[in-house]
């Protein structure tokens, strides 16, 4: 996969720990799919969320790393709520229907 494309750019194992990786859909919102502004910048996927079981629902300002989640101090939310974690889910399925995000 091209560099600019890849944010994780030394890998899903060294970012998240291999435990946490082998079970991750990791998911990428490619440049070319990315809206620009007038000056040609372009967004990020900035998004950290994970859904476990399709019952809970952990959104955090942290990076979803292995530092992040054993070294750093970090604020997230954890959401026990089928409804809300499905409700994500088809938002993300929604996404890779539509091509704006690719499997990574």
């Amino acid at each position: 996969m091209d560099a600019h494309l890849n944010p994780i750019s030394f890998g899903a194992s060294a970012t998240l720990g291999r435990a946490i990786a082998h079970k991750a859909q990791m998911l990428i919102w490619p440049r070319h799919k990315r809206l620009t502004d007038s000056e040609g910048r372009y967004g990020s996927l900035h998004v950290k969320c994970a859904v476990a079981d399709r019952k809970h629902l952990f959104i955090s300002s942290a990076n979803l790393t292995e530092y992040a989640l054993t070294l750093n101090m970090e604020m997230g939310l954890l959401v026990h709520s089928q409804e809300l974690a499905t409700h994500v889910l088809e938002h993300i399925k929604c996404l890779i229907q539509q091509g704006t995000l690719m499997q990574y």
